[in-house]
């Protein structure tokens, strides 16, 4: 998976974090964190997104925690 994410082969969304762009996908993310869950299958505007938005590092590490 770590191969895929470098090459940017299959990954579905961008997270930007204070101008930082980090490839992702979607399914890894949501099985990681109930946050993250919720707004790629919630109907969220986030849902539909490529690139979510955040405007600090320390605001998304505490909704984004690894099981």
């Amino acid at each position: 998976m770590h191969e895929l994410r470098q090459k940017q082969d299959l990954c579905d969304v961008i997270i930007n974090i204070e101008n930082q762009k980090f490839s992702g996908h979607k399914v890894v993310l949501a099985s990681c964190s109930p946050y993250l869950h919720a707004m790629f299958t919630n109907g969220m505007l986030e849902t539909q997104q490529h690139e979510v938005g955040y405007l600090s590092m320390s605001k998304f590490s505490h909704k984004f925690q690894m099981v």
